[in-house]
């Protein structure tokens, strides 16, 4: 008999005044939001557009490393930028057209650059937010290779 894993995720959100609001879960912080000044919103928000690529970069990070401690692959350091374009798609719904995902992932050796490379190619079927997409991100991996310290 298959065994199904599932997990349930709740929040709640506020309205506070024109296009912006609070998403709040339960022990977690608060999270403003509103609609990015191109939609009418205001600056210095956090947008549904916003979350949503990182959220794609978050789960890209997640299960990077959920992987890669699976295959006893070290790490030095990781940072990573995204990248999205909104757009009417054929049917003329908006909707992210594109997403390209930019990780940077540091490590010691060229065979742990070389396991680096082999994880990331099962991260994009792994990464529940990306299968959670009708866009299929791209990844545009970099290693890099330094001497540990001494």
């Amino acid at each position: 008999m298959v065994r199904t894993k599932s997990w349930n995720y709740e929040t709640s959100l506020r309205w506070n005044q024109e296009q912006e609001g609070e998403l709040a879960s339960t022990g977690l912080p608060g999270l403003g939001f509103g609609s990015p000044p191109e939609f009418g919103g205001k600056e210095g928000r956090w947008g549904p557009e916003t979350l949503l690529l990182g959220a794609t970069e978050s789960c890209t990070l997640l299960t990077f490393l959920a992987l890669a401690k699976r295959k006893s692959v070290k790490i030095s350091a990781y940072r990573s930028t995204a990248a999205g374009t909104l757009a009417a798609d054929a049917e003329g719904v908006i909707r992210f057209t594109e997403i390209t995902l930019r990780p940077v992932v540091q490590v010691n050796s060229e065979a742990e650059a070389e396991a680096v490379r082999a994880i990331f190619q099962d991260v994009p079927k792994r990464c529940f937010i990306s299968c959670s997409l009708k866009t299929e991100p791209r990844i545009e991996l970099t290693v890099e290779v330094s001497s540990p310290s001494a």
